[in-house]
Parts: C-alpha cells; structure tokens; sequence
C-alpha cells in the first residue's frame, strides 16, 4: 500500500514538490496521531522527475532544508527526513 503522495512542479528556474502522507492511521496501528517518526517511514521516499536533480529545498512549512539523495540512481527525498516535524510538505527551490 502506497503511504505517500506527492507532486512535483516546475517553472523556469524553480521548482516545488509537495508531499503528504496518505492513510495515516495505516502507520500508527490505528492511532490517530499524525506519522512523524523516522522509524515509521524508513527508507521510504519520493522518486523526483528527471528534470529535478540533486539540491536543497526549503519547506515553506516549517523551514527546515531537505536535500534530494541519490539511490538507485534516482533523486529522490526521504520521507523521514520530510516529514519530521510537521505531516506536510510544501519544498521549494
């Protein structure tokens, strides 16, 4: 079951990606509390679009920098690291 949704958009020079979780309660055994810890998540992440590479977004949320990885050769954004302290995501760059 997919526990993510995200979307990615870009204009010019700049780019957003916005993630949440989805089905929460899924990965809290039921309880009704927002899914923040890293453990809940683990190496679940965002595949971003190839015409997003490598960099540092800034949540305009919570303010704290997320920066993209490469696995699998990919970039993608770890939704541990997105998602923890605030269950939204609005990234901009």
């Amino acid at each position: 079951m997919n526990h993510a949704c995200a979307f990615a958009r870009t204009l010019d020079t700049e780019k957003i990606v916005v993630v949440v979780p989805r089905l929460p309660v899924a990965l809290t055994d039921g309880k009704e509390i927002w899914p923040l810890e890293s453990e809940t998540w683990q190496k679940t992440a965002v595949e971003l679009p190839p015409e997003i590479t490598a960099g540092v977004f800034r949540n305009l949320f919570t303010g704290e920098k997320v920066s993209t990885e490469i696995f699998d050769q990919k970039h993608r954004i770890f939704m541990a690291k997105v998602l923890r302290s605030f269950p939204l995501a609005l990234l901009v760059r």
